[in-house]
Parts: C-alpha cells; structure tokens; sequence
C-alpha cells in the first residue's frame, strides 16, 4: 500500500484503502471539504512532480542530479534480487521512495542501509511542503516511512 501511494495517483478504491488501513485523512484541517480522487491526484503532482522529489539520488547527490551512481548500485540490487515491478520503467530513477519501500515489502532488507539515511529527510520535506494536501503529509509521517 505505502509503495503504491508514493508512485501513483490515486482513484477512489486506493483512497478508501488508506483511509481504512493507515488512517490517511481526507479533509484539510483547514477546512471541512473531502478530498475527491481528482483532488487528490492534483495534490499528488503538487507534491511528488513538482515540489518533493522521492528520489535518493534528489537527496545525497551532492547535485542533486538523478540516475547518479547510487541510483544505479540501487537498481543492480533490484536485479540481483528479481525486483522488477513494472513502474521501474516509468518512474525517473531506481531510487525512487516508492521502488525502494516495494523491495523492502517484497521482504528484501539490503537496501535499507542505503535509504536510511535520505528517506526519513524526504519524508520530513513532504510533511513541511506548505502545499502538500493533509492526505500526503500523513501518508509521509507514517511510521513505516519514518522508522526507516
């Protein structure tokens, strides 16, 4: 579920999902409106397209370029390991948050090292974007993000 959340949009089943499963709120505090699946993949672009780049590389390349050297030691460690979900071909980089917490739910540990030390720092940048929607600052403070 965390894996998904970081690398799609979105739609109303995966909303009610979150809800239920991690507690993700739906309305702002701010104010009392629920946030439609429309809403909610306009505040995903917001903040992982355009603000939060979940990318290792974003956050350790001195920089900041992606698909550096890290990147790639990422990505041979997916192959040792038969990692191969379909969105390593449409996301910017093998390090990407989402790739990364996927391998680890697939029950594969080796990476952990490596993103320990700029997960929790991207997750920090997400709950702190001033325009990330409620929904996605919670999905960032997530224990299973954050205990990294």
């Amino acid at each position: 579920m965390l894996s998904h959340l970081w690398l799609h949009e979105p739609d109303a089943e995966t909303i009610a999902r979150a809800v239920v499963e991690l507690g993700l709120p739906l309305a702002d505090p701010s104010t009392t409106l629920r946030a439609s699946p429309a809403d909610l993949a306009s505040a995903y672009t917001d903040v992982f397209l355009l603000n939060v780049y979940p990318y290792g590389t974003a956050f350790t390349d001195p920089s900041g370029e992606l698909n550096g050297p890290e990147a790639q030691r990422v990505a041979a460690l997916y192959e040792v390991h038969g990692y191969r979900p379909p969105e390593l071909k449409s996301v910017g980089a093998p390090d990407h948050l989402g790739l990364c917490l996927g391998f680890l739910a697939a029950g594969q540990d080796g990476l952990l090292p490596r993103i320990a030390g700029w997960a929790p720092v991207c997750c920090l940048a997400v709950e702190r974007e001033p325009s990330a929607h409620s929904f996605y600052r919670a999905l960032a403070s997530t224990p299973d993000n954050t205990c990294l």
